[in-house]
């Protein structure tokens, strides 16, 4: 049986269209860096986040600027601990496992 491959953003990006959020976030997997918070910026996306180094670093639009934050402001709820545990496992794990482990920590 062949493994399934998706990369971390995916892998976010399919945990929030589960939630199906009228808010913006834009996952930006490695190659972003704070630079291209302007760009965002520009266009009033509500959240970037980061993932770097197996990190999730979460930044949150403030009018003027981004601020990096400890949670989410568009899912408060969302542990991003574990998240983020579930996004280094994403290639080598059981995608839909994974998912379901995620909600049942909901």
């Amino acid at each position: 049986m062949l493994k399934q491959q998706i990369n971390p953003k995916e892998f976010v990006e399919n945990i929030y269209n589960f939630f199906s959020l009228e808010k913006d976030i834009e996952v930006i997997e490695s190659s972003g860096a704070l630079e291209d918070l302007e760009k965002y910026l520009r266009l009033s996306v509500t959240e970037v986040w980061f993932w770097q180094k197996d990190r999730l670093e979460v930044y949150v639009n403030r009018g003027d600027r981004y601020i990096k934050q400890t949670a989410s402001y568009c899912l408060p709820n969302l542990n991003l601990e574990l998240l983020a545990s579930l996004i280094k496992q994403v290639n080598t794990g059981n995608l839909r496992l994974l998912k379901k482990q995620f909600i049942s920590q909901l």
